[in-house]
């Protein structure tokens, strides 16, 4: 399946997707607690802050991963995707994002499509990693067929020890093709303040149409909250899967899986 995508400097294409039928989708109303209209929750349970990872509550708060060390270096996968875990703002939504490859001119970041669909004319994407650096993004691609948006940060705009702080999620499609319904995955999420952690979620289907979202997509059984469109979706290895795209109100979870994302990726310049 091809995606035509429009290349952005801050202007947003007309008609930018929205969300239809039951499908919440998850960007969150820069500024304003619990979400926009529409949606519910009252964000992510509050979990100790000593060592990590360490057990979630029982209602499905996300658990904390350690920001000992370098998470880029480490040998556990839950770990490194925190290295490849992103916030983005632009205009008045904020969502969730990977680190998706190292290209050869910018670090190029994946993200759904709607977490940009408030961007003004002349207006950029802050984009804060998980050790708290912030850098603005004017360079970005919209694909709203696919719920999918890249953005490119020059490498002169990142810190000089940028390859030891964060790293592109690691993507293995033989792990990819293997997954299997049932299997448990993980969301990274952003929490509510300059921390990251993950979610466990429960893969339902691998590959379903959604109708509301106008294509083929992963279907987990899970808990998210405003904020986390966008996020990435990770095996118990870290390999990146997809990225999370809208919730139901009847935990489940609609993802942009891997190969669809990837196959929009192949069509930037």
């Amino acid at each position: 399946m091809a995606f035509v995508g429009e290349k952005r400097r801050g202007h947003p294409a007309a008609g930018a997707l929205a969300a239809a039928g039951l499908w919440l989708l998850l960007s969150l109303c820069a500024g304003v607690l619990g979400g926009c209209a529409g949606q519910t929750g009252n964000g992510p349970e509050t979990v100790s802050e000593s060592g990590g990872p360490e057990t979630a509550s029982e209602s499905g708060g996300p658990e904390r991963i350690s920001e000992s060390g370098s998470p880029a270096q480490s040998e556990d996968g839950l770990t490194r995707m925190l290295a490849a875990s992103v916030k983005i703002t632009a205009g008045g939504l904020s969502g969730s994002g990977v680190v998706y490859e190292e290209a050869e001119d910018g670090l190029v970041l994946l993200t759904a499509g709607h977490v940009l669909a408030d961007v003004t004319a002349d207006g950029e994407a802050d984009c804060s990693f998980y050790d708290g650096f912030e850098v603005s993004c004017q360079e970005f691609w919209v694909f709203p067929e696919a719920d999918c948006a890249f953005l490119r940060i020059p490498y002169e705009a990142l810190p000089s020890d940028w390859r030891e702080r964060y790293r592109a999620a690691e993507k293995d499609r033989e792990a990819f093709d293997s997954l299997e319904a049932e299997e448990g995955v993980f969301l990274s999420d952003p929490e509510n303040e300059n921390t990251f952690g993950y979610r466990f979620a429960l893969l339902l289907e691998k590959w379903i149409y959604v109708e509301d979202f106008g294509q083929y997509m992963m279907l987990l059984n899970g808990e998210a909250e405003p904020g986390m469109s966008g996020c990435g979706v990770y095996d118990e290895d870290g390999c990146f899967l997809g990225i999370l795209c809208g919730e139901n109100g009847d935990k489940e979870l609609a993802v942009v899986p891997y190969s669809a994302a990837d196959a929009v990726y192949t069509q930037l310049p």
